[in-house]
């Protein structure tokens, strides 16, 4: 599989044959969350806040648009990633990227790029 591609018509799909690849990895999960918050009051600080009147959080943490992570991420050192987003092209770390997780780091990942 090591050079395999694996194609699935639909997201759900995708994540059972995701889990089941990663359930071979020897080693522990670690579970990563997104990050956000609530803001009472009109004031946000910044985008990532959420107003209470705005949304039920754990509604927002059930949904999972095209594209997104889940709100519970859960990954293996040792696990094969692609980058969704362009993070920091001038590292090689941009859409499409294949990566390897070889490190957590407190709120970050450490991988390792597949050239």
């Amino acid at each position: 599989m090591a050079e395999a591609c694996i194609l699935a018509p639909h997201r759900v799909t995708a994540a059972e044959i995701n889990r089941a690849i990663n359930d071979r990895i020897p080693g522990v999960y670690t579970t990563l969350e997104s990050f956000d918050y609530l803001v009472r009051g009109g004031y946000r600080p910044n985008m990532y806040g959420i107003h209470t009147a705005e949304a039920d959080i754990e509604h927002l943490h059930g949904r999972q648009p095209s594209g997104f992570p889940p709100h519970i991420l859960k990954l293996k050192l040792g696990s094969i990633c692609i980058m969704n987003t362009n993070y920091d092209p001038g590292a090689g770390l941009f859409n499409g990227t294949r990566v390897q997780i070889v490190g957590f780091l407190q709120d970050s990942l450490r991988v390792k790029v597949f050239t």
